[in-house]
């Protein structure tokens, strides 16, 4: 996210009131000021969406929102902050630290037409709403840097507009669910810094778009897919602080296009393959990102065909150092 709102206060001026009867709270008004049903009196956008909108301020507290003009106060939902309208419909909702708390409600999976939810910074608690798989417009769905729990919803995986996906920085576990494999138009994948568990799925390797990958910073076990060989869009690329086992398939040399690759600090053993080496000494000789270190079984063999790789010539690649190894053990 590069556009960050600034937070500002809105002051609620309420008028002296002569009658003895105490003034309700600044709460009390922003919810009745519409009647009971603030959607009954708005045309705008259809009611089952306005409902949603509502129900999203009132699950997570409003009234306590660094910014919420409008919200509440006028008949018009697509003037109220953070909410863009087209077409006669909700296409977009997006928040950036403005101190959104408690649960995301099941009823955002009503607005038919979002593209874009994009919500950054909030204390946001609770699972992700498995009812996000019913929008089929959605096209970027942003929940990073939050407090959210449980597994990922496997209905997001029907999601087939989506191009950008990041679940970062927050507490998510269990697996990652194979039905993402679906995705067959997403662009970018990051899932790092939560406690996901388990393989990665061998699915993700038909995400022929896919630019980037970065799954970093989890708990993740078992080998790395031979079929993120297949990702031929690939550019970023990070693994990096799992617990990842086995080799490195041969398979990874294949993208052409990356840039960015960091297999650091897992628990992979084996011979590096000459086409990863390759495809390092590539990436670090163009100053790209490029890491191995932290897995202590893996190797690279100090041969000439492995040299030629090292393009800075400093006796690494991607930092590992070669290593004299036996020349009937190089693959």
């Amino acid at each position: 996210m590069k556009r960050l709102i600034r937070p500002t206060l809105m002051a609620l001026t309420l008028a002296a009131c002569s009658s003895p009867t105490p003034t309700a709270p600044s709460y009390a008004i922003e919810t009745t000021q519409l009647g009971p049903n603030p959607c009954r009196a708005q045309a705008e956008i259809p009611t089952q969406q306005c409902e949603a909108l509502v129900g999203l301020y009132r699950a997570t507290g409003g009234t306590g929102w660094t910014t919420r003009t409008n919200w509440l106060e006028t008949t018009s939902p697509c003037t109220w902050y953070g909410v863009t309208c087209d077409g006669g419909g909700v296409t977009s909702i997006g928040f950036y630290s403005n101190n959104l708390s408690g649960r995301l409600p099941e009823g955002l999976g009503r607005l038919a037409n979002l593209q874009s939810l994009q919500l950054v910074g909030n204390p946001l608690t609770g699972p992700i709403p498995a009812s996000l798989g019913a929008l089929k417009s959605l096209q970027t769905l942003i929940l990073s840097v939050s407090q959210l729990t449980g597994p990922i919803p496997a209905s997001l995986g029907n999601l087939r507009s989506l191009t950008y996906l990041s679940l970062e920085y927050n507490n998510l576990n269990g697996r990652i669910p194979e039905s993402l494999g679906n995705l067959a138009n997403l662009q970018t994948l990051n899932l790092p810094v939560n406690q996901l568990t388990g393989r990665i799925p061998a699915s993700l390797g038909r995400l022929a778009s896919l630019q980037q990958l970065s799954l970093g910073s989890n708990q993740l076990s078992g080998p790395i897919p031979a079929t993120f060989g297949n990702l031929g869009n690939l550019q970023y690329f990070v693994l990096t602080g799992n617990q990842l086992t086995g080799t490195i398939p041969a398979s990874l040399g294949n993208l052409e296009n990356l840039n960015y690759l960091r297999l650091d600090w897992n628990q992979l053993t084996g011979i590096v393959p000459l086409s990863v080496a390759i495809r390092g000494g590539i990436i670090q000789g163009s100053f790209g990102g490029c890491s191995l270190l932290g897995n202590l079984g893996l190797q690279i063999p100090d041969q000439p065909q492995y040299r030629a790789a090292d393009l800075d010539a400093d006796g690494e690649i991607c930092h590992l150092p070669f290593t004299a190894i036996a020349t009937a053990n190089a693959p």
